[in-house]
């Protein structure tokens, strides 16, 4: 897919000074149009886990495995925030002027449980930051799913379940269920404790499933996302 080169300029947004005057550690840059008239569709895709170095490798932190996929695959299409160097909540990417406007989040610095603080504080800025210029913001969470196979994708809409997931739950204790969902299948455990197999690495074969089917076609559900928003 060929994305039309937009005019865009950097701009200190009311979404980077407002994270900055919560939490004097956070900054965050986002892209201005210098000429926009009508109002437009903005994601903000988050992923969810538990704290990284130190589970970067495990089941539940596949969301955390695409998010860093797409950063890799596209560099240029997104660039790496200035928050990324003193953030507290996680990591940011801001899109580029070949890109359509998306903001990427990895929730990095909470544990899965308790995602619905870090999640909610980001989201209520950039919705009213989005608003404010115009913008109509829309919130996407990649997770993963112990009910479905290795690799199976699944688009959720607004108000479906958490189906047990404690990541969701958390999320919807804080700002409700108004957000989409990306599921990425991990699998059920055979003969395996479920705690133990959600922090486990994922096996070389599985990897490579990850990379073949689940990587493209969450990506493709973000695009997809953006297409049907506007």
């Amino acid at each position: 897919m060929v994305w039309k080169s937009l005019q865009l300029r950097p701009a200190v947004s009311s979404f980077a000074k407002g994270l900055a005057r919560n939490d004097n550690s956070i900054y965050i840059r986002t892209l201005a149009s210098s000429a926009r008239n009508e109002k437009s569709p903005s994601l903000l895709v988050t992923s969810i886990g538990n704290p990284e170095p130190r589970y970067s490798k495990t089941r539940h932190n596949v969301g955390h495995w695409i998010i860093d996929q797409i950063v890799r695959s596209y560099p240029d299409m997104f660039r790496e925030s200035e928050i990324n160097s003193n953030g507290r909540l996680g990591l940011f990417w801001e899109s580029t002027s070949n890109s359509p406007n998306i903001t990427l989040f990895k929730s990095t610095n909470s544990y899965m449980n308790l995602q619905g603080s870090p999640v909610s504080k980001v989201w209520n800025q950039y919705r009213k930051s989005e608003q404010n210029r115009g913008n109509v913001p829309f919130l996407v969470v990649i997770h993963d799913e112990l009910q479905m196979p290795l690799g199976k994708i699944q688009l959720r809409k607004q108000g479906t379940s958490a189906r047990g997931h404690n990541g969701l739950r958390s999320i919807d204790s804080a700002i409700g269920k108004t957000y989409t969902k990306i599921s990425i299948g991990i699998g059920k455990p055979v003969g395996q404790d479920v705690a133990e197999y959600v922090l486990s690495p994922f096996e070389k074969n599985e990897k490579d499933i990850l990379t073949m089917e689940s990587f493209p076609k969450a990506y493709s559900c973000i695009i997809q996302l953006l297409k049907e928003a506007q």
